[in-house]
């Protein structure tokens, strides 16, 4: 699927959950696959994946999606949470 496009993460984010089975994945796996495809800073990235605490790595990304989220509803740029 590549990146996400901004535009439209909710719709590609709803697409990429629904080819999952939830069954067959676990949460450190989750957790990479949604770091990967969200435009964070690399630096937002290593700190998620430096995390070998599944649960606290899980928590770290729920920070990050909070914040984004938090930005983008105050009009911010998610440009600043890119490479």
């Amino acid at each position: 699927m590549g990146k996400l496009n901004n535009d439209h993460l909710e719709e590609d984010l709803s697409k990429m959950i629904k080819n999952f089975s939830y069954q067959d994945i676990s949460l450190g796996a989750l957790t990479d696959l949604v770091s990967a495809y969200l435009p964070l800073a690399s630096k937002e990235k290593q700190m998620i994946l430096e995390e070998t605490d599944m649960v606290k790595r899980a928590e770290k990304l729920i920070f990050e999606l909070k914040f984004k989220i938090y930005s983008l509803q105050r009009g911010g740029s998610s440009s600043t949470l890119l490479n």
